[in-house]
């Protein structure tokens, strides 16, 4: 009987390892600036995510103008540039009310695509439509756009080497408990607290006491004959 719950916590430990990454992965894409021991440096990425998140804005309003102007009718081209006008939108308010990781990324890759589809538009031709840097909004697009995605990077750079701020033992213990527990492992927690409860409500022999492990000794059974589980 050891051997199989020695077993099972084997495979639960297993269970739990191959599971932490994709909790680091959501850990590190939801981290925010709250999660720093510097103030400054966390209002310092709040303002840098204002502002990239007002220079996104700034992105997808042009290229809603020009979707309204004659790029809708655009095969390709004007369907891409009213989904990066929506977009962009979505993602600046979600940069602005969250400030996570994953919103600084979307917002930077969002404006350096757009950029780039751009530039690739002009050079290489995009779609089978060829773009030139002489229509109205296009060099104050490609300043917009590389501007706002190179302060939305530096803003995630902070973050990411910023140290985090300690949480409470109490809290972390709590934390690390909800993130470590696997479902093999709580079900086999949820068997032995059953196995307890068992030995409280059954009626134990003197005999049957000094052969179950779970109650503690002949002095455990009262005068009902009821055993009493070890805590």
């Amino acid at each position: 009987m050891n051997a199989d719950h020695g077993g099972t916590l084997t495979q639960a430990r297993s269970d739990s390892g191959s599971g932490s990454f994709p909790r680091q992965v959501i850990r590190f894409l939801l981290k925010g600036p709250g999660h720093l021991k510097s103030r400054l440096l966390g209002w310092g990425i709040s303002l840098l995510a204002v502002a990239g998140a007002a220079l996104l804005v700034w992105s997808s309003v042009i290229h809603l103008m020009l979707w309204s102007d004659g790029y809708s009718g655009i095969s390709v081209i004007g369907p891409l540039f009213l989904a990066q006008g929506i977009g962009g939108i979505v993602i600046a308010l979600a940069l602005v009310i969250f400030r996570k990781m994953v919103a600084l990324g979307a917002g930077a890759v969002t404006l350096a695509g757009t950029a780039l589809g751009l530039l690739a538009s002009v050079h290489l031709s995009l779609f089978g439509y060829r773009e030139s840097l002489a229509v109205p909004y296009a060099m104050s697009s490609l300043v917009i756009e590389f501007t706002g995605a190179a302060i939305l990077v530096i803003a995630a750079l902070v973050l990411l080497v910023a140290p985090r701020r300690s949480l409470p033992p109490k809290l972390f213990q709590l934390l690390n408990q909800s993130f470590s527990i696997s479902p093999t492992y709580l079900r086999v927690c949820m068997r032995w607290e059953l196995q307890r409860t068992r030995c409280r409500m059954r009626r134990c022999s003197p005999v049957l006491v000094r052969v179950t492990p779970n109650c503690r000794s002949r002095s455990s059974v009262g005068s009902s004959g009821s055993c009493s589980a070890s805590r």
